[in-house]
């Protein structure tokens, strides 16, 4: 069902998600376009490599065992964390929507759905970005750990009662579900269809990527504010151009790219989760993005 809104929010809406970078992209073509040019090398030479085999495995393990998780508190965190936002947050909204969790929990466990996979912070950030596998795994479980940290602060502050999600209402946008079907554990099958699903996902992930990547593209005096303004809107373009400062302050800013992730996986998580409220999402991001270089500069003083 298509929501047409209007008033004094539908125009602000519009002017900051349109009407703006609309105007900034006719100002800038030739830098617009550049960017866009290296949001889809990024794409092809690091992203898509390093993330579709695990989306696959990822679309074939929901294949065969559709069934949802018993302790959500234990398998999104973990879901989030091996295959990355939107397979996650998928999860999160499938469980609120269902009325497996309220309204609370969903929204602070949509920012534990979000950690970047080891996939990508190992292969596309540490061996392809910053040339060392071992800046990589640091990376990893510098994030991992600061969004454990945060994400239980967060569950456990707010002692309000949870709301749980509305229920659909009759011929909406989700049809009326009947008895769950019996996984289709034919090998051959399940693999064609994970691969298409993957290759779904892929596409909407690198649309995404090349989108805000663009945005990211506008010309500012200076490396380092390109590289923040890159890190705020999309995290492989950020890490890209955080990483290409070099030294420890390449490296730090590179780790808080890593903890925002950036508003590009922002949109995928409230487009996959759909109707999850995202306030404690950002709040958390937000944490994350001053904890994660700490801990990563901690990490920074063991052996590589």
């Amino acid at each position: 069902m298509i929501v047409i809104h209007t008033g004094k929010r539908a125009v602000t809406t519009v002017l900051l998600t349109v009407a703006v970078p609309g105007v900034l992209f006719l100002l800038f073509p030739s830098e617009t376009r550049a960017a866009a040019q290296t949001s889809l090398r990024l794409c092809g030479e690091k992203l898509i490599p390093a993330l579709f085999p695990f989306l696959v495995l990822t679309a074939l393990y929901r294949r065969i065992s559709p069934a949802p998780p018993r302790k959500p508190l234990l398998t999104v965190p973990l879901v989030g964390m091996l295959a990355g936002a939107p397979v996650g947050a998928e999860l999160v909204g499938g469980l609120y929507r269902s009325g497996a969790i309220g309204r609370r929990t969903a929204s602070s466990l949509l920012f534990l759905a979000d950690t970047p996979s080891p996939a990508f912070l190992v292969l596309a950030v540490g061996e392809g970005m910053l040339g060392n596998r071992g800046l990589g795994w640091k990376l990893f479980f510098a994030d991992t750990l600061a969004a454990f940290l945060i994400g239980g602060a967060l569950l456990l502050t707010g002692g309000k009662p949870e709301k749980k999600a509305p229920a659909a209402p009759p011929g909406g946008d989700d049809p009326p579900r009947g008895p769950e079907a019996p996984p289709d554990l034919r090998l051959l099958p399940a693999i064609s269809a994970s691969v298409t699903d993957a290759a779904l996902a892929m596409l909407r992930i690198s649309g995404a990527v090349v989108f805000f990547g663009t945005v990211s593209g506008l010309p500012l005096p200076s490396a380092t504010g390109k590289a923040l303004l890159a890190a705020f809107t999309e995290l492989t373009g950020g890490c890209a151009a955080c990483a290409a400062l070099g030294g420890e302050t390449g490296l730090l800013l590179t780790a808080a790219a890593v903890g925002f992730s950036g508003l590009s996986v922002a949109a995928q998580v409230g487009f996959s989760a759909n109707g999850v409220p995202m306030g404690r999402y950002f709040l958390g991001k937000a944490l994350s993005a001053l904890l994660t270089p700490m801990i990563f500069a901690i990490f920074l003083h063991f052996p590589r």
